[in-house]
């Protein structure tokens, strides 16, 4: 493929691959869906990576289009942030697309380069591969521009010019920035880089501040000593002046003449004990080098010590957690005797230590008399286990380390999320220790579920978790030992997304309700059952990513598929995220299938074996709770809606019944009036008080008579048919083709006014209402109606021209109108 630049010489640059090797365009933005499965082989860049993937993959999570979604991420720490101890994770693929088109480079080059940025990407990985490492991007700006303009034919100049562009991109990042991937090894990276700065501004602090005591303490056991008889001694005061102060200072005179001020108490021997104690204890720690990286790993598993090579690792014999008490105990031994230390200074600074009151406090401490900031100076105990090891035993040696309050770090990695048994039977069982669930509801512990595909909720959560004054437990999905470097972030991403893995973080210091409490912010699409792709193919506009469409991405699990080809298909047979909505009723008779493609692109069916649908079926159930827990379409909150409607309702029908009653009595009311002055007149007129032009004359001069009984009836008829207009007319204004909103209903939860503030705003009453049809789309109006957990918008119908208003969405605004 012949690359665009602005010159001969740079035009002359090719890439060195051609006919299948190629790749037809970048990945970098590439929406799902839109791979061929030529692409996928052609992504992988060689027959034996080919081999190693499935030969039928998901439609939609072709190799091109997993790999297009989950781009080599990099942590930033930008050093104006560390000072709050933050970390920022940016994606990499995003980052670069985004410095190339600030650049001021001419735009056929800047396109040679942004076609092409999937090289660099490889390249990158190559590096990432190669090292275990730390590995910052502007430290191997040089040679990884010099790889991605090698793998270019052309002139020297062409290269250059490309390696200059590359060059500059690379070293333009945030700074200090450092590379992730899907190395094991980055969960320790991740997590050494998450506690040095979360550390690192509390340990400059108390330096500082200990530096100050001490000096403050050392200047008022200097004084004290001068004031002494030994203080006044030549030989004493000669070390006050220097060499340089004895040769014209005569110290034995000075000695001799020195006043003695009465008002002067000197210290007793126990309190320049103590000061003198205090002072030593305080610079010995200052001199300890403590290091904001620095914590105490404890792992019985070698292979999982490799993922924290920075620290030292303590395997002693005995039970894990056991073990992690005791270590925390010494610890907090040491770190007690500094903080009662640093609080006796404070006092003594200030005058305030009371030996009768302040002896006993300071020798009855322990680590739950600390602050939350002197507990984050302490460098933590980490146990590192395999969640899958976790029971009998150890399980109950984790309950008792958990329930003894002590803030010890639990990091449990989970490598079930690849789907490489040996036989389809053993594939779709348990594929998660299960631990989550029953941690969680302990309801004292900081809780994190996490991946290594989404690095930027991992830093998050260690970050919360490290700061937390409790125990911790991270549950940690990362790759495999047994699986290739190359698919082992596509089986990472596919585990998050088919709900296997899915993110959280419940934090018992984040409120006193469950919602407060607990997040499921950094899961796909968190508000659907399955994340929903559309595609290019309009055959197939919504694909749901499955337990099963993750299972297909390994020759292990497709092997328990049975595939139909399009002569095969049939109206029994079912998309599996529509089966396993159904009702057991309603599925009788139906074969729930995914969509495949095969080698030659062609789009096939894979019937769902029943042991893996019964899968599918739990992953859904267990997410529809998690759901519930993390505030999305709780059911709770939906029944309260349904009551305020249906009460509302019942109202409204009630106040209509009271109108209508109203109205009739009043025509009733009229009817006899009416009825009763006729009569009256026409008595008057047979007993002769009335002339005999009576009815001329009362028509001319009292036109009510005029109304008999049964214009009555027929006024009341009118009366009925006004009113019937009156409501035809009210609910014609009613309809569902303009957006509205139950605002009665409204729970004030900033969904919709997030979306679009133009769109939507509150009312005097803080309900949201629509503020301006015309001031959003379609799209926003249905995507607030989804997110809305009162279900009180009605998107209605698209306006004309709403470019944003396609089939699917106004199906999906269907069920709201």
């Amino acid at each position: 493929m012949a690359m665009s630049s602005p010159s001969k010489s740079a035009s002359q640059a090719i890439p060195k691959t051609s006919g299948k090797e190629e790749r037809k365009e970048s990945s970098v933005g590439k929406s799902p869906g839109k791979t061929t499965a030529e692409e996928s082989r052609q992504n992988t860049g060689s027959d034996e990576r080919t081999t190693e993937s499935t030969a039928r993959s998901s439609l939609r999570w072709s190799s091109r289009d997993l790999l297009a979604r989950i781009p080599l991420t990099h942590i930033v720490c930008d050093s104006q942030k560390v000072e709050t101890g933050t970390l920022t994770v940016i994606s990499l693929n995003e980052l670069l697309v985004q410095k190339l088109e600030k650049m001021e480079v001419e735009e056929p080059r800047k396109k040679a380069v942004s076609d092409n940025l999937w090289r660099l990407f490889d390249v990158l990985e190559r590096h990432l591969a190669a090292n275990e490492k730390q590995i910052r991007v502007d430290e191997i700006a040089e040679t990884a521009s010099t790889e991605f303009s090698d793998l270019f034919e052309g002139g020297e100049t062409g290269k250059k010019q490309l390696k200059e562009v590359v060059h500059g991109l690379l070293t333009d990042l945030p700074k200090p920035g450092w590379l992730v991937g899907s190395r094991r090894a980055d969960l320790g990276l991740l997590f050494t880089t998450a506690l040095g700065s979360s550390r690192r501004t509390v340990l400059d602090r108390f330096r500082n501040d200990t530096r100050r005591l001490v000096v403050c303490l050392k200047d008022r056991l200097r004084i004290d000593f001068l004031n002494s008889p030994e203080g006044r001694k030549p030989a004493e005061l000669a070390t006050l002046f220097g060499d340089a102060g004895l040769s014209s200072i005569n110290v034995e005179s000075l000695a001799e003449n020195l006043p003695v001020y009465s008002g002067s108490l000197q210290l007793s021997g126990s309190h320049r004990a103590r000061l003198q104690k205090t002072v030593d204890i305080l610079r010995q720690w200052l001199e300890s080098a403590c290091e904001p990286e620095e914590f105490q790993l404890l792992s019985s598993s070698e292979p999982l010590q490799g993922l924290f090579s920075t620290t030292s690792t303590d395997s002693e014999e005995g039970n894990i957690f056991q073990n992690a008490i005791a270590h925390f105990d010494r610890i907090d031994s040491e770190w007690v005797e500094f903080f009662r230390a640093f609080r006796t200074a404070l006092l003594e600074v200030e005058n305030a230590y009371q030996a009768d009151w302040h002896d006993a406090a300071m020798s009855g401490m322990d680590w739950q008399t600390l602050s939350d900031e002197e507990l984050a100076l302490v460098p933590p105990v980490v146990v590192l286990a395999d969640a899958d090891s976790i029971g009998g035993e150890s399980l109950d040696s984790l309950n008792s380390l958990l329930n003894s309050g002590r803030p010890i770090i639990v990091l449990l990695t989970d490598t079930a999320n690849g789907f490489d048994a040996e036989t389809p039977q053993n594939l779709f069982g348990a594929s998660h220790s299960g631990l989550a669930a029953p941690i969680t509801a302990r309801g004292n512990v900081f809780v994190v579920q996490s991946s290594l595909a989404k690095p930027d909720h991992l830093v998050e959560g260690f970050s919360r978790l490290i700061g937390a004054s409790r125990p911790g437990v991270a549950l940690l999905s990362i790759p495999s030992a047994a699986v290739s470097k190359k698919i082992a972030l596509p089986l990472l991403y596919a585990a998050l997304e088919s709900r296997v893995t899915p993110c959280f973080m419940f934090d018992p210091d984040a409120g006193d309700s469950w919602s407060a409490c607990f997040d499921l912010k950094g899961n796909p699409q968190s508000h659907r059952p399955w994340p929903d792709y559309e595609n290019e193919n309009a055959d197939f506009t919504a694909l749901p990513f499955t337990l099963a469409d993750h299972a297909a991405l390994t020759p292990a699990g497709m092997s328990a598929f049975t595939i139909l080809s399009k002569s095969e298909w049939s109206e029994q047979q079912c998309p599996l995220a529509e089966y396993l909505e159904r009702s057991q009723r309603d599925a009788q008779g139906l074969i729930p299938y995914i969509l495949v493609v095969d080698g030659d692109d062609s789009v096939e069916r894979a019937m769902v074996p029943p042991l893996l649908v019964e899968a599918c079926r739990e992953r859904a159930r267990n997410w529809r709770l998690m759901q519930e827990l993390g505030g999305i379409d709780n059911e709770y909150a939906r029944q309260a809606v349904e009551r305020t409607r249906e009460e509302a309702a019942k109202e409204m029908v009630s106040e209509r019944e009271n109108l209508l009653d109203a109205h009739k009595s009043e025509l009733e009311k009229i009817r006899q009036e009416l009825a009763g002055e006729t009569i009256d007149r026409l008595v008057s007129m047979l007993m002769g008080d009335t002339p005999m032009s009576l009815p001329t004359e009362l028509t001319k001069s009292s036109p009510a008579i005029e109304v008999p009984a049964p214009s009555l009836v027929a006024s009341e008829d009118s009366a009925q048919e006004k009113e019937g207009d009156i409501e035809e007319e009210e609910d014609e204004e009613a309809g569902f083709d303009e957006p509205y909103i139950d605002s009665a209903l409204c729970t004030t939860c900033n969904e919709c006014t997030n979306i679009n503030s133009l769109l939507f705003e509150y009312n005097d009453n803080k309900q949201a209402i629509i503020a301006d049809p015309e001031a959003g789309t379609f799209a926003q109006l249905v995507q607030a109606a989804l997110k809305c957990p009162a279900r009180c918008i009605h998107p209605g119908k698209p306006r004309s021209g709403d470019d944003s208003a396609s089939k699917k969405l106004i199906a999906q605004a269907a069920q709201f109108n």
